[in-house]
């Protein structure tokens, strides 16, 4: 099922996606807005935008069932070092993607997103990462917001 540019326009603007109420596809923002956020800490602003990314994603899955399987991973979250150690121990690993959404399409098992915003970059372990799960057969891409991360997944999703 395909969506619509209304649907679109629709979930957007529920999830609080600037841009939305006029039916158009969020764009980025101006400089300045875009300097502010490179002054706050980084790892807030991914959360922030993965936490909106969730936000699309719920209001999206009226549309796309698919939806419900979407997670995130933890390790961008501040752990104390026993945490750390614990979250090692049962099996978190340094570099993993940020989303997956198991779902087969396109002749991939699924797909993987790293999210990045502002100057951040994809660490090594992430590029090994990344390289090593598209060599298994699942779609990945690195991308650098929400509304980015919310179009390839709905561009994956309808094949």
């Amino acid at each position: 099922m395909r969506i619509t540019e209304d649907e679109y326009a629709e979930i957007l603007n529920r999830s609080g996606v600037r841009g939305a109420e006029s039916g158009e596809k969020a764009k980025s923002d101006t400089r300045g807005a875009q300097a502010a956020r490179r002054r706050s800490k980084p790892q807030q602003r991914e959360h922030q935008e993965q936490v909106k990314l969730f936000e699309m994603a719920e209001q999206g899955s009226s549309i796309y069932p698919e939806l419900e399987l979407l997670n995130g991973s933890l390790n961008g979250v501040r752990l104390t070092i026993g945490q750390a150690t614990k979250a090692k121990k049962a099996g978190m690993k340094q570099g993993y993607p940020d989303i997956n959404l198991p779902v087969q399409r396109k002749g991939y098992a699924g797909m993987f997103i790293e999210l990045k915003v502002g100057y951040n970059k994809v660490s090594p372990e992430q590029k090994a990462w990344l390289k090593r799960l598209k060599d298994e057969g699942y779609y990945c891409e690195v991308c650098y917001s929400a509304v980015e991360a919310w179009d390839i997944i709905v561009e994956y999703l309808n094949g």
